[in-house]
């Protein structure tokens, strides 16, 4: 795993809310080359899970986000599977392939016909329409006011 690209003070910060957070690639994969692409992902999730908490959100707030986070993940290694010339894509460019100001892509075993699951498809889309907001304001910090959340 490399977590080289992350700064070191922020690596214990999902830790905190998810041992297992840097596991999550492993989940995710389905074949052996998803595992770097998995962790490539990962790493943009941790300056993001460093803003929320320092948005001061109550912890079970920021677990919320990040298990969508999770689900999120899961679903772009999914995707990339289907679209496999992607994988050569910067990390960046994939994640602004699947979330935008309408959310991410539907999780593939949830349905949104069911009322149950809605409310879950409805927090996991605002988690991804925050994330790729961050995504691109994240060069202006200015610009991540707290209207965002």
């Amino acid at each position: 795993m490399n977590q080289n690209k992350v700064d070191k003070s922020l690596e214990n910060i999902p830790l905190q809310y998810f041992k297992d957070f840097y596991d999550w690639p492993r989940h995710w994969m389905g074949f052996k080359e998803d595992l770097d692409l998995g962790n490539s992902i990962l790493q943009e999730f941790v300056p993001f899970v460093e803003y929320l908490v320092n948005k001061k959100l109550a912890r079970s707030t920021i677990k919320k986000y990040m298990s969508n986070l999770g689900v999120l993940g899961s679903e772009i290694i999914r995707g990339i599977h289907e679209n496999g010339n992607q994988r050569q894509w910067p990390v960046e460019k994939i994640l602004l392939s699947y979330i935008d100001d309408d959310g991410g892509p539907l999780p593939h075993c949830w349905n949104p016909d069911e009322f149950t699951e809605q409310r879950y498809i409805t927090a996991y889309d605002s988690t991804c329409r925050l994330f790729y907001k961050y995504i691109i304001n994240k060069n202006c910090p200015s610009s991540l006011s707290e209207k965002s959340i």
